[in-house]
């Protein structure tokens, strides 16, 4: 499946397509006579940064302790919303970063100004609608005809009142330039008449630069820029007003950029915090903009597109997924999803399109759980309970470096989490809450007894450091980033309280999605709670791995005394424990998806991998190619009526990876070695199988 495509715009956001280049996003709608793009850039959120560590905390946290040991679960809770709520509460926000309106019109209207000088029904009567984009090249893209009263000797029709003009629209997000790429084409000459402008909710100053580049400057929250250059073959480009206008064009090519002051290094170093006027960042953010566009403007369409695709198909030569059975060629999206199988394959296709589009090489920061785009002005921050922050799914695809904005901002959260444990637990080590922003906030969030006030989002972030390592066994990644590990772990050895006669450790207070108390009413914070502790014993477990790779010996301090505090963390066994994985969206499904044919794991040293483990029904034939697996492994593997057909293990010439090898299928499990960097599945397994 190359492609998703539509007979009509789309009706709402969700409808809407995106493109990315990991930076700087758009969302368009594919209309005839007005088309609305949203802008998105990663750095644009709702404000700076804020020491709001609680001087309450450390006084309070004893307090709280023995109002639960007590039984007086709501005053505990009221110590919490007082003691260990952030001043203020709230974090920064990602937010969108405006929006492009853009008006079509024929020569009849030519001239016309005012808000409602758009098509006038001119674009409403269309024929061959044909809305798309393109997983391969990353190119969305609209056209459609409709008839003029001009006669043409271009594109002639038996139509008795003139002629069919064929309109065509594309828009890509370049990495290779950086910026937003829209171009608009017709099949007749003089046909493009257009009037376009900035919108947004905080644009306090807007101007023009010569006669064909608008800007908008905003300096709420982080300041940043939006400009949009036109480059017309044909026709005139002018300013009216605050509107970009062409017409009478052949072809146009509009080149946006939105830059923020994140990007300046003093900005960015002080969080924000400046005494300088924000609108002066918002104009230096218009000069970053004016050259990428200058830059990117300086080649022909033709090459930024071509350059553009080629780049593109790079990040698509991993987990290749083929299904037999299914017939989408030449189907549109509507019809693809009345066929569950084909709606789950078409599913797949554009959650994966949507990953790389939301975290290719520009990204300099991991995007929220829905990706870069949204029209919301406040779209939330990184969930750490979650795990949205961390791509599990780039390990499968063979794209773990999508992941390296996310240890880039780690060091913030660090700094800051080293800061939070200090003067408001009074631990050593750092220690991260249920959410973070931009600059790496390290303070509760909001007043969510469910997930707010639990100090575990270190965990999840040393699991993803782990995680990382495992797929690609980059030793020096792991050496550079031990640290999260290690100073995690040694804020729990400070934090974790003695129970049971000091024979075992348990973290208290606990937060739960709720447990009636011994009144018969319902509490959030609780003594203790076993969730709880064993994610902190998998933080443990996860430090002691990563010394193991590291080459630290069992007998070293360090190794003794978290394996000591490990074993004294109190919880019960979990059956099956597998690791935390994302939930929902496209990410999840991508993961959830492809660990459902081939899944793995390092366990004891060796890679166990568990061939077509939870299979799809839906998916009962197909294939599935240089996927990646935990160990530096790629593997092919194929199946025919939902049993296991060929599968193939492998490595890239030249890396490191782990040799000893457990096959898991049917209920069994089969031991072999990958010696020489590759082994045939069928030759580990019985010839009756």
């Amino acid at each position: 499946m190359k492609s998703i495509w539509y007979r009509n715009p789309a009706g709402n956001f969700d409808e809407a397509f995106s493109v990315g280049n990991g930076r700087i996003g758009a969302t368009l709608f594919g209309g005839t006579g007005r088309e609305v793009i949203y802008l998105n850039e990663e750095s644009v959120w709702s404000g700076r940064y804020s020491d709001r560590n609680n001087e309450s905390a450390l006084k309070s946290i004893g307090n709280i302790r023995a109002l639960l040991k007590q039984g007086r679960e709501y005053e505990a809770q009221e110590q919490v919303f007082a003691g260990l709520s952030g001043c203020p509460c709230s974090q920064a926000v990602y937010k969108a970063a405006g929006r492009i309106s853009i008006d079509f019109y024929d020569a009849e209207h030519q001239g016309l100004s005012g808000p409602d000088s758009g098509d006038k029904g001119t674009f409403s009567s269309y024929d061959s609608y044909r809305r798309e984009l393109d997983f391969s090249s990353g190119i969305c893209s609209s056209s459609f005809s409709l008839e003029s009263a001009a006669p043409s000797t271009a594109d002639f029709s038996n139509s008795p009142s003139g002629s069919y003009i064929t309109f065509s629209r594309e828009c890509f997000a370049s990495a290779l330039s950086d910026v937003l790429v829209y171009h608009i084409s017709a099949s007749i000459p003089k046909a493009i008449f257009l009037r376009l402008k900035i919108e947004g909710d905080s644009f306090p100053k807007k101007y023009s630069l010569a006669e064909d580049t608008v800007v908008a400057l905003c300096d709420c929250g982080i300041p940043y820029s939006v400009m949009v250059t036109a480059v017309a073959s044909g026709g005139s480009v002018f300013i009216q007003g605050d509107n970009l206008v062409v017409e009478k064009a052949d072809d146009v090519t509009l080149y946006i950029d939105v830059e923020s002051a994140y990007r300046k290094g003093s900005y960015k170093r002080k969080g924000g915090n400046t005494y300088r006027n924000p609108m002066v960042f918002a104009s230096k953010c218009a000069d970053i903009a004016l050259k990428k566009i200058c830059f990117a403007s300086g080649a022909s369409y033709e090459t930024l597109r071509s350059d553009h695709s080629q780049e593109f198909a790079t990040w698509n030569q991993h987990a290749v997924l083929s299904l037999e059975n299914l017939e989408t060629d030449g189907k549109s999206a509507d019809e693809i999803r009345q066929n569950p199988a084909s709606a789950r394959f078409l599913d797949w296709n554009y959650s994966r399109y949507r990953l790389v589009s939301s975290c290719r090489e520009q990204a300099t920061l991991p995007s929220v759980g829905g990706g870069i785009w949204t029209a919301e002005a406040q779209a939330g921050n990184f969930n750490l309970r979650t795990q949205d922050f961390y791509r599990r799914s780039a390990g499968i695809l063979g794209l773990e470096r999508m992941n390296l904005p996310l240890f880039a901002l780690a060091k913030k959260m660090y700094r800051n989490g080293k800061a939070t444990a200090r003067k408001m637990y009074g631990c050593q080590g750092f220690v991260l809450h249920g959410s973070t922003d931009i600059w790496g906030d390290s303070v509760p969030c909001g007043f969510d007894l469910t997930s707010s006030y639990s100090p575990l989002g270190a965990c999840f972030l040393a699991q993803s450091v782990l995680d990382y390592y495992e797929y690609s066994l980059d030793r020096s990644f792991l050496r550079r980033n031990f640290y999260l590990l290690k100073d995690a772990c040694d804020f729990f050895a400070d934090y974790l309280v003695p129970v049971e006669s000091k024979k075992f450790l348990s973290l208290c207070p606990a937060f739960t999605s709720g447990y009636e108390t011994r009144a018969g009413t319902v509490a959030y914070a609780a003594l203790e709670s076993e969730s709880e502790n064993r994610t902190v014993k998998r933080l443990f477990e996860c430090a002691l791995s990563a010394m193991k790779y590291l080459g630290f010996k069992a007998s070293s301090g360090l190794f003794i005394r978290y394996n000591s505090a490990l074993q004294r963390i109190k919880c019960g066994e979990e059956e099956n424990a597998q690791p935390a994985h994302p939930e929902g969206g496209f990410d999840g499904f991508i993961f959830d998806a492809a660990q459902s044919i081939i899944s793995s794991r390092i366990k004891d040293g060796c890679v166990e991998i568990s061939l077509l483990p939870n299979l799809n029904g839906e998916w009962s034939s197909g294939s599935l190619t240089k996927v990646c697996l935990h160990g530096n492994i790629l593997a092919d593997i194929k199946w025919k009526d939902g049993k296991f057909e060929d599968a193939r293990l492998y490595t890239e010439p030249g890396t490191v990876f782990i040799k000893q090898i457990v096959v898991c299928y049917a209920g069994k499990k089969y031991r072999s070695q990958l010696s020489d960097g590759s082994l045939d599945i069928r030759n580990v397994l019985p010839t009756t199988v």
